[in-house]
């Protein structure tokens, strides 16, 4: 059997570089989570190889969209019935320091003891957004999350209440007592994480519907601490307190996202994170007669809205000290399947791609594993080991000399935009189309 040897190997977990010529950039700090399962901070332009919580094994090399985490610190949110103060000694915070807020009951009479966003969050409208947060229980085992929309009189609060022992969840309820409006949101869901040191993340997602009246939807959580064990009624935040009995917080990120990404550090105004720019210079062994290209990522989430790149050839070329290119071959993630876009110039022809539209079976760990060969006539595709697709496809132009493989939409290394949001775990580059039931071998999962 022909033995085939890629000309160019990238491979993250197990630190192989074969005639690798990269280019990476990231115009912000940014944190990762380091093979203790302990929140680390790294420089501008640094590249964060992730670590998974449950066996410390690698994940890949991170790369992310640029966001904005709207949340302020907790420290400054408002504080009702309780008191809020900075652990200096008691517990270490997910990052390894004691910055960890400690709200407190400071109430004996019968009360809700909660924290609170100062004023609403303004979200877009039609847009999916991610309330995540860590929480550690100490006197008080339970909380209740709220989320309410704010402004609008009778709108109705969704609420969860959550066990900090068992990081078991009730709900979501929605409670109506005495409102009459239809809220702004839907597809509520709560999801809880373990983390070390029993730390457990909490992530709140939800949709911001898309109608006139959320324009400017304001949107408030609402984190109240529970008395007793048995999380089974709303009437259970309200209760005589505990002077100094409470639960420890950190690291409340808002965005607009339906999963959280890697945390922001924010102080008392809104955050952001700019975006990971990564591309393969493969220019010097690049053929444009034919080629294969094979990838392995794990994807923070799949996208509800919108796309991710998963990747982009793209012939490079300069004008003006701005950066345009042909992307001569585009592979992208939507809600629904995967696009495959040939021969797209977006500067002098933006309508001239050629679309090839893949289904493929998603997967719990959300791994996408990728093969794209092509020759002068004939494209096909391997997916996750799915049966190989093939289509035609528009010759390359043999005059244009660069290549360079990308994880975003446009070459931009300060506004890298709709890229893959994940874990780029292996990439290869084979000079030779490689035939289908390879590609299906190297696609396994």
């Amino acid at each position: 059997m022909k033995r085939f040897v890629p000309k160019v190997v990238y491979d993250s977990i197990n630190n192989v570089n074969k005639n690798v010529t990269k280019h990476f950039s990231r115009n912000s700090t940014g944190y990762y989570l380091n093979e203790n399962g302990i929140l680390q901070s790294v420089n501008s332009n640094v590249e964060r190889l992730d670590y998974d919580l449950d066996d410390s094994s690698s994940l890949g090399l991170l790369i992310e969209n640029p966001t904005v985490n709207k949340s302020i610190n907790f420290s400054s949110w408002s504080n009702v019935n309780a008191t809020k103060g900075l652990n200096t000694s008691e517990t270490l915070a997910p990052d390894g320091t004691y910055t960890a807020l400690k709200l407190k009951e400071n109430k004996v009479t019968s009360n809700s003891h909660y924290l609170r966003t100062p004023s609403g969050i303004p979200v877009d409208r039609d847009k999916y957004v991610t309330f995540s947060f860590y929480v550690k229980a100490a006197e008080r085992k339970y909380i209740q999350l709220n989320l309410a929309q704010i402004g609008i009189t009778g709108s109705p609060t969704v609420y969860f209440q959550i066990d900090l022992q068992t990081k078991s969840l009730f709900g979501p309820i929605e409670y109506t007592n005495n409102h009459n409006t239809t809220p702004c949101f839907n597809e509520v869901d709560v999801k809880i994480k373990s983390y070390p040191n029993n730390w457990c993340k909490v992530i709140l997602t939800f949709h911001i519907l898309d109608n006139e009246n959320n324009n400017n939807c304001l949107i408030r959580p609402i984190i109240y601490l529970i008395e007793v064990d048995d999380i089974s009624g709303f009437s259970q935040a309200l209760y005589p307190g505990t002077i100094g009995y409470g639960v420890y917080l950190w690291g409340s990120q808002i965005e607009e996202s339906n999963y959280p990404t890697s945390y922001v550090s924010t102080s008392t105004i809104e955050a952001s994170r700019a975006g990971d720019f990564l591309a393969f210079d493969l220019s010097s062994v690049f053929s444009q007669l034919e080629g294969t290209i094979n990838l392995s990522c794990q994807l923070l989430d799949f996208p509800k809205q919108g796309y991710q790149t998963l990747f982009n050839l793209s012939d490079m070329f300069y004008e003006d000290t701005l950066n345009y290119f042909y992307n001569r071959i585009v592979a992208r993630l939507t809600a629904t399947n995967i696009e495959i876009y040939n021969h797209y110039d977006p500067v002098n022809n933006p309508e001239s791609a050629n679309i090839t539209t893949i289904n493929f079976k998603r997967n719990s760990s959300k791994i996408l594993n990728i093969a794209f060969s092509f020759d002068e006539s004939i494209m096909a595709i391997s997916i996750n080991g799915e049966n190989t697709i093939n289509e035609s496809f528009t010759k390359l132009d043999p005059t244009i000399t660069e290549a360079w493989l990308q994880f975003s939409n446009i070459f931009d290394e300060v506004y890298p935009l709709n890229q893959l949001n994940g874990y780029l775990k292996y990439m290869s580059y084979y000079s030779t189309k490689l035939p289908n039931y390879k590609l299906q071998e190297l696609t396994q999962l």
